[in-house]
């Protein structure tokens, strides 16, 4: 089965996105890297699966509220953010 690796690197994207999962504790979509991390990095993998950020529990996901395309106002609510983030 052929590794598929990052442009311009030698390191198959499995491993990068593991190490990127320990960065950025955030969703990681790829099954790939949480294999190979559950595999190589037990640590990782552990702290990841446990983490209610990155699996947050069943009621917590159904009592939030999606978040809808705001189309043509992006601009003033990105306007009202940076004025925010500037205070």
């Amino acid at each position: 089965m052929p590794m598929l690796l990052m442009h311009g690197s030698t390191t198959p994207c499995k491993e990068i996105s593991s190490d990127d999962a320990e960065d950025f504790p955030y969703i990681n979509p790829n099954t790939a890297a949480l294999d190979f991390a559950k595999q190589n990095e037990a640590d990782l993998y552990n702290a990841y699966m446990d983490s209610q950020i990155t699996n947050p529990p069943v009621d917590a996901v159904k009592a939030g509220h999606r978040v809808d395309d705001v189309g043509e106002a992006l601009p003033l609510y990105d306007q009202i953010w940076t004025e925010i983030k500037g205070r």
